[in-house]
């Protein structure tokens, strides 16, 4: 149930049925899982996830359960071998530094870390969070120099007009983390 939760799951918009296999690497149109959910929905680019079809496409990824572990695994086992060789499985406290906003990114970490059943504690240090973030805040302890997530947005005026340029002046030339080899 987690990881078909996580696999169907986004804060952020609408998305489309293509998107969500594409993003787990099962988009490959020659696969079982794309021909049963294509014959169930139609067009995957144009079926967004909503109740109806986030029930379908579950429904979907259990049965072809062994596939969907099997492609999963590569880039699961490569995921947690860099969050172990980076010391995040190990007793003690830890952080990360991130823009912010919503928190998405250290909740997502802690679920994976709590999964392992690994020892230290993730705190995240953020330039600011909004409001969003508050759905994220169990058990996971977030700190915001600039924004407060029990703040509105508009509060923070000067901050929200200079997101833009905060994430472009702190984007790597490579864009982001391309993998975990």
């Amino acid at each position: 149930p987690a990881l078909l939760a996580f696999l169907t799951s986004s804060y952020y918009q609408e998305l489309s049925v293509d998107f969500v296999l594409t993003r787990a690497g099962l988009g490959a149109p020659d696969t079982a899982v794309h021909r049963a959910l294509t014959a169930r929905l139609g067009d995957l680019r144009q079926a967004t996830l909503n109740d109806q079809t986030r029930q379908i496409v579950e429904e979907l990824l259990q049965t072809h359960a062994p596939f969907v572990r099997e492609a999963l695994e590569q880039d699961y086992s490569a995921l947690m071998g860099y969050l172990a060789q980076e010391g995040l499985t190990a007793e003690g406290r830890h952080a990360m530094v991130d823009m912010g906003w919503h928190g998405t990114m250290q909740r997502s970490l802690h679920r994976l870390l709590r999964s392992q059943e690994a020892e230290g504690e993730l705190m995240g240090f953020y330039f600011g969070l909004w409001p969003q973030a508050l759905r994220n805040l169990a058990g996971i302890r977030m700190e915001s120099a600039f924004a407060s997530p029990f703040e509105a947005r508009t509060d923070n005026a000067g901050l929200a007009e200079g997101v833009a340029m905060l994430e472009e002046l702190h984007t790597a030339a490579h864009g982001t983390v391309l993998g975990y080899r």
